[in-house]
């Protein structure tokens, strides 16, 4: 018994998770768009690129505000179909002047689409993927559109009692699963179909069955309302096409109807219904007791002329089909009227039988009949919110570039290579785009961080700076370098003579004279007749052989070294004369 149990909670936990991911809902109309290039000088052109996505053919407003809000330019562009499309404004008003700098919002925005060229087209619906239903009543069919409005698929189209044949059904409605209820008018009976268009059930009705089945209704729990509008009720059946109830109130007093055509159900649960013969519509809650009846026969606003369908977006406001007086009338939860749909772009409504809503509550209309000549029937799309938001900016300023150097200079003049850093600013708004710099004014880098000159002598360093826009500043700035000489290192340079130096030819220096060498000894005497002179010798005395001289690393005159030597020898001499004339002397004595 536990494990059945258990078999039974994991198939109602996997259901569950189908219904979540069979309602999950695809992404709604959207437009996205970004101009190339985002800034502009005044005489250039910028071009907006937008991607429709999830739209039908629709017109689209595009409307460009300056920064304080006031519209400088606006165009329609009519007829955009899903894609990718671009249109271009040139940075002028709308008298072709040139607008002030500024960065100006552009806005396109999706109004209105139309499905054209339908042969009939009574009821309508719109699921989770924003796929469109319409009940072509004429041809016994249903025929299902995806969100860009291109035929993907129909159901029916011989008119018969089989599964898959209708006679002339005139609504239908697909619930959160993708199950489409048709309210088979004339066959008096509704079918269910699953999301793939596969028969599912029918229902026939309660206890006198159905005449006349106009509308059709379910709400979030899967129960099924009926506008049995030949009986003058409506029938209630739960998510399995059990009958439940009706809400039967014949009649043309406030609580009471007559051919109703039209239900619709809020979140809240009450139940709405289009008195068509009456001309007026009452609100019932979800017990079927009347709370409020509003309308009545006539042209005015709040005034009906058939009203057919009826929807309630998810503020309590009610859509009404105003079928002969070919618009919509939309009120507020308290049935007090707002404003009317009276048509399209492309021109009025003529009978306007069906209204639906899609999840992000854009509202769908048929208008059958609009082209009588062609026996052509329209869907009209009003889209709300549905719009693409992008920037540009008006920049006719040059940036401003600062080049800095180190402040080391002495007089303007620097002794080491000199690191040079470049920045710049956008003053119109549009942002720097680059920095290039160059040496020669002719080889040129692209900025990305300081950078060293190391020339000697006068230096230019050159730039070009450009800003989004396309406005671009030059300039250049000198810098001077003087480095000092590098200290000497290694063997000396060679040096010359004087002789060399002034190109007379070299003097040769004889080699000094070896001079006897002095040596000590016993007391020499010299005797003569009657002279006796006794010398004691100076120490002893050896002079150094000279060699020649090696020239001087200076050019100066070289001095020569025998007169450093010479006064030795003449000291002797003298002693030797000195002794040659004492001799001489002691002699003639």
């Amino acid at each position: 018994m536990s494990g059945i149990r258990i078999v039974t909670i994991a198939i109602v936990a996997l259901s569950i998770l189908l219904v979540i991911v069979t309602q999950a809902q695809v992404a709604g109309p959207s437009i996205t768009c970004s101009p190339s290039p985002d800034a502009m000088k005044s005489g250039s052109v910028t071009t907006i690129s937008y991607t429709m996505a999830n739209v039908v053919d629709s017109d689209v407003g595009v409307v460009i505000n300056g920064s304080g809000g006031d519209t400088v330019w606006t165009t329609q562009l009519s007829g955009q179909a899903a894609g990718t499309h671009s249109v271009t404004w040139d940075g002028t008003d709308g008298h072709g002047n040139p607008v002030p700098d500024d960065r100006y919002t552009i806005t396109l925005t999706a109004t209105n689409g139309t499905i054209a060229g339908l042969p009939s087209a009574f009821g309508i619906a719109v699921d989770g993927n924003g796929d469109i239903y319409i009940a072509d009543a004429l041809n016994h069919r249903v025929l299902i559109f995806d969100s860009t409005g291109a035929l993907i698929q129909t159901i029916g189209g011989t008119r018969g009692t089989g599964n898959y044949e209708f006679n002339s059904p005139w609504d239908l409605e697909v619930d959160g699963n993708g199950n489409i209820y048709v309210a088979d008018t004339d066959n008096n009976r509704i079918q269910v179909y699953d999301s793939t268009g596969a028969w599912l059930r029918t229902i026939e009705g309660g206890s006198v069955q159905f005449n006349a089945p106009a509308s059709i209704e379910v709400d979030t729990a899967g129960n099924t309302y009926v506008a049995d509008s030949g009986n003058n009720r409506i029938q209630i059946f739960d998510s399995t096409g059990t009958w439940q109830e009706d809400i039967r109130r014949f009649g043309a007093f406030d609580e009471r109807f007559e051919n109703p055509r039209g239900v619709a159900v809020d979140g809240a649960g009450n139940i709405y219904v289009a008195d068509t013969s009456n001309c007026r519509i009452h609100k019932y809650d979800s017990t079927g007791t009347w709370l409020q009846t509003f309308g009545s026969p006539g042209e005015g606003n709040g005034e009906f002329y058939n009203p057919w369908g009826i929807v309630v977006d998810s503020a309590g406001n009610i859509y009404v089909a105003d079928t002969d007086n070919g618009r919509i009338q939309v009120f507020d939860n308290a049935g007090t009227w707002q404003h009317n749909i009276e048509g399209s772009a492309t021109g009025p409504f003529r009978f306007t039988f069906g209204v639906a809503l899609d999840a992000d509550e854009n509202i769908y209309i048929t208008d059958f009949d609009n082209d009588p000549e062609h026996d052509s029937d329209r869907v009209c799309v009003f889209y709300s919110g549905v719009e693409g938001v992008t920037t540009v900016c008006v920049d006719n300023i040059v940036p401003v570039v600062t080049c800095t150097l180190p402040d080391t200079s002495v007089n303007g003049w620097y002794t080491t290579d000199v690191p040079v850093a470049l920045s710049a600013t956008d003053v119109g708004g549009s942002g720097v785009d680059q920095i290039e710099y160059s040496l020669d004014n002719a080889h040129w880098n692209t900025y990305t961080g300081p950078f060293e000159v190391t020339g000697e002598g006068t230096n230019t360093v050159h730039w070009n700076c450009s800003d989004n826009a396309g406005n671009y500043a030059t300039g250049s700035r000198q810098i001077n370098i003087d480095k000092p000489a590098p200290a000497s290192s290694g063997n000396p340079p060679p040096t010359i003579s004087m002789d060399e130096m002034y190109g007379r030819q070299p003097t040769t220096t004889a080699a000094p004279t070896q001079l006897p060498t002095a040596t000590s000894g016993p007391t020499a005497t010299v005797t003569e007749t009657m002279v006796t002179a006794t010398i004691t010798p100076s120490p002893t005395l050896t002079p150094t052989p000279m060699s020649t001289p090696t020239p001087a690393a200076t050019p100066e005159e070289p001095t020569s070294i025998q007169g450093h030597c010479l006064w030795p020898i003449l000291l002797v001499l003298a002693v030797i004369v000195l002794m040659a004339g004492g001799y001489y002397w002691i002699k003639r004595q």
